[in-house]
């Protein structure tokens, strides 16, 4: 078993606070923001993730979240 990152830990615990906020999957919250349902379970299994995929998703989020606001 792959030993992960505090980075990609705290990441990955990340996605799965935003994805119960929108009600989602963390995987499917994935599939939405950058086409890639897979990146949790690699994440999970050790792997890691580009600064430009965290942003992505991340901005994803953001937006998400404004959108509900208003």
């Amino acid at each position: 078993m792959a030993v992960m990152s505090n980075a990609s830990a705290e990441f990955l615990a990340e996605i799965k606070v935003a994805a119960a906020r929108m009600d989602l999957s963390p995987a499917t919250l994935c599939q939405k923001a950058v086409r890639n349902g897979r990146l949790v379970r690699r994440l999970e299994n050790g792997k890691s993730v580009t600064l430009d995929t965290v942003e992505r998703i991340r901005a994803y989020v953001r937006a998400s979240s404004e959108g509900a606001a208003a």
